[in-house]
């Protein structure tokens, strides 16, 4: 629905974490649309790529603990870059 109303890209805000019978993991390999996870439960600082259920690579961050990081994506002329 994003993307027809225009958006360029779609971002999932979660505090799902990476433990558990749902994942971040799990919700981007079952779902399309996405182009960024971020997550928040964990509490961990991991950057990593998913293939969602088309195959399509899906960005998962996190948004560390207590202020000491945060949870991001660069958008580029060229599209999103990966902040590994």
């Amino acid at each position: 629905m994003a993307i027809k109303d225009g958006a360029d890209y779609v971002y999932a805000l979660g505090h799902i974490g990476k433990r558990g019978s749902i994942t971040s993991q799990k919700i981007i390999e079952n779902t399309t649309g996405i182009d960024v996870f971020i997550d928040g439960h964990s509490h961990d600082e991991e950057q990593m790529i998913f293939q969602n259920a088309n195959g399509k690579e899906v960005i998962r961050t996190a948004c560390g603990s207590h202020l000491k990081n945060v949870g991001y994506s660069i958008i580029t002329e060229k599209g999103i870059i990966d902040p590994i």
